[in-house]
């Protein structure tokens, strides 16, 4: 089976393998084919779960009375963000004296 590296270290099942692995589940019933499956489409669905819980109107009175930022990011945007935020944090526990200034 054939597989892309997508963002990090996991890989991507092309569609031709996805396929060829429902047809291997449909004939042969295996538990490690439905597990493959599953992982394989996980990222998937909780992409769209995620995205549909932050429509609901119970998601965004909760987001707003918590005062939480309701923004979605991945791959690299994520990332610069991880790292600034990281920056930030470094920087104000220094000014505090927590950790030693370099």
């Amino acid at each position: 089976m054939k597989s892309t590296t997508s963002s990090g270290s996991r890989k991507r099942v092309s569609a031709e393998d996805a396929l060829a692995l429902w047809r291997e589940y449909k004939t042969t019933g295996s538990v490690q084919v439905r597990n493959r499956l599953v992982m394989t489409y996980a990222p998937l669905v909780k992409y769209i779960v995620f995205k549909k819980v932050r429509e609901l109107p119970e998601w965004k009175k909760y987001t707003e009375d918590a005062a939480f930022n309701t923004t979605f990011m991945t791959g690299k945007q994520y990332a610069d963000w991880v790292a600034a935020a990281e920056n930030t944090h470094k920087g104000l526990m220094q000014e505090a004296g927590f950790i030693a200034k370099q």
